[in-house]
């Protein structure tokens, strides 16, 4: 939305703008407009023509199929208001003045109600006046009905999410999770004034006063896109989408490392956590996978999250893992591969061979459980269960020649040697 009170297209690559699609007004001229949001089931726009604290306040809704304006009921309060979105089931229009307080437009029967003034971050913290502060800002609501809040003034931004459900009447307080702490700066100084998502939940950032367009990337990075072609449109930004996956996490530092001769250790850092959680995928050819275990999402959605998980390992030789990572809308994302050498021959011992009837198996690390003992042609001629530490074995009814051992692990894992009695 311009300064005009003109409603534009641009193109998200480089910042051009279309041809305005909303015709001139009736009536009283346009006077600070703002705060748009889309309702694609009306296929309307609803916005602030003549701001609240201008005389006549004028909230208004634009029907794009039909190209006429409707006057709607005033927002109840004379503080000007930069930030305004429609919720994602088109039932009501949210938006939030100068000082902070949030408002909630029910757009059937036609009614505002003030929701509350009063906000804390998730480390419980009353971060109200940090927000009246920052008064420049939009709001974009993505497909699962979560509210983005950017905040904004000369020289610094914030990002917040608020939780679900959404308050429709009044509340003493919300607690709202921060993305990006409100003391970042800003590019060149300047001040942000629209958010917008693309249909793969991609953030877009607009500025006010020189019309710059910026991309918000996952690791919180600005990249800049360009200049508005058309001066103004600046001040608000809106999207024609309700996307479902926002802030993808950034994966971080996934490696894999031996813990000693018997057991790999992953570990993984996420940023901007916003997942259900983490399969853990293993392969011995990294070419065919099968699911280890599931690791939940902690919850925590601070910056970095860090999560481990530990495989024992009974075979010698290349292992190979990827994390799988699952969203909130069930899409998954892959980490990068990574492999690790084990050598577990010290695992197990068996002695002396050639042996003269008595047979030593040093089960060290209680990797196998059951051993049998077999004879070329495949028959087996004992069998027992295995404990840790030394066990023996008597050979001494069979005769001399060669002889196989077997060994059982509780995974299903198999490990051969050929014995020889004199």
């Amino acid at each position: 939305m311009g300064m005009d009170g003109g409603i534009y297209p641009i193109n998200t690559s480089n910042g051009a703008v279309g041809a305005r699609i909303n015709p001139a007004y009736p009536g009283n001229s346009p006077a600070s407009p703002n705060a748009m949001g889309w309702d694609p089931s009306s296929k309307s726009f609803f916005y602030f023509k003549r701001n609240a604290d201008q005389a006549p306040q004028e909230f208004v809704s634009f029907n794009t199929t039909n190209n006429t304006y409707t006057r709607l009921t005033s927002c109840p309060t004379t503080i000007n208001i930069k930030t305004g979105c429609v919720n994602s089931n088109s039932t009501g229009y949210y938006c939030i003045d100068d000082d902070a307080n949030l408002y909630y437009y029910k757009i059937n029967p036609d009614r505002w109600v003030k929701i509350t003034s009063k906000y804390y971050d998730q480390w419980g913290r009353d971060i109200s006046a940090t927000l009246a502060s920052l008064s420049s800002g939009d709001i974009a609501m993505d497909g699962f009905g979560q509210l983005w809040f950017l905040c904004s003034n000369n020289g610094t931004y914030g990002l917040y999410r608020f939780p679900l459900p959404l308050p429709q009447t009044a509340v003493a307080s919300i607690t709202l999770t921060q993305r990006i702490a409100p003391t970042t700066p800003t590019p060149n100084g300047g001040t942000f004034a629209g958010i917008a998502f693309s249909p793969t939940g991609q953030i877009y950032l607009s500025m006010v006063g020189d019309d710059r367009f910026y991309r918000l990337n996952n690791n919180n990075s600005l990249s800049y896109l360009g200049t508005f072609t058309h001066a103004g449109v600046g001040v608000d930004l809106t999207s024609c989408n309700y996307p479902m996956t926002v802030l993808a996490s950034t994966w971080q530092n996934f490696s894999v490392e031996a813990n000693g001769n018997q057991e790999a250790l992953l570990s993984w850092t996420v940023f901007n956590h916003y997942a259900k959680g983490y399969f853990i995928e293993y392969s011995n050819d990294a070419e065919i996978w099968k699911t280890l275990a599931f690791v939940e999402s902690n919850g925590n959605e601070s910056d970095f999250v860090k999560y481990t998980y530990r495989n024992s390992i009974t075979t010698n030789g290349a292992h190979y893992y990827r994390i799988r990572q699952v969203g909130p809308d069930g899409q998954a994302s892959y980490s990068s591969i990574k492999s690790v050498e084990i050598k577990v021959n010290d695992l197990i011992s068996v002695g002396p061979n050639p042996t003269t009837g008595i047979l030593k198996v040093n089960n060290t690390s209680n990797v196998y459980s059951r051993i049998s003992i077999l004879d070329v042609a495949g028959k087996v001629l004992q069998q027992s269960s295995l404990g840790k530490g030394i066990n023996f074995f008597s050979l001494a009814s069979m005769p001399a020649g060669s002889y196989l051992l077997r060994l059982y692990s509780e995974g299903g894992e198999t490990k051969y040697q050929k014995i020889i009695k004199k």
